[in-house]
């Protein structure tokens, strides 16, 4: 981490939002989340390729209503008379 970054100014996190102002309310701003400033990362290593494992939105949702389904059609209709 660089102590003198004129991006997160020495705190190593800046504002997702806006990645060139330091994540703090009194120095920079904290209207997104805070992530790591480029200064803040490990030398030597990549990011890790996490493609794999986020799935995209709209087919998460189709899965878990399919898993629903399969839980609903798959069960026996018992009555509660």
């Amino acid at each position: 981490m660089n102590r003198n970054c004129p991006k997160c100014l020495g705190m190593g996190w800046v504002c997702e939002i806006h990645p060139d102002k330091a994540w703090s309310d009194e120095l920079g701003c904290m209207c997104g989340a805070g992530m790591p400033c480029d200064c803040n990362r490990a030398e030597g290593y990549e990011e890790p390729d996490t493609s794999h494992v986020i799935e995209e939105p709209q087919k998460a949702v189709e899965a878990t209503r399919t898993a629903m389904l399969m839980v609903i059609t798959t069960q026996p209709f018992t009555s509660r008379a």
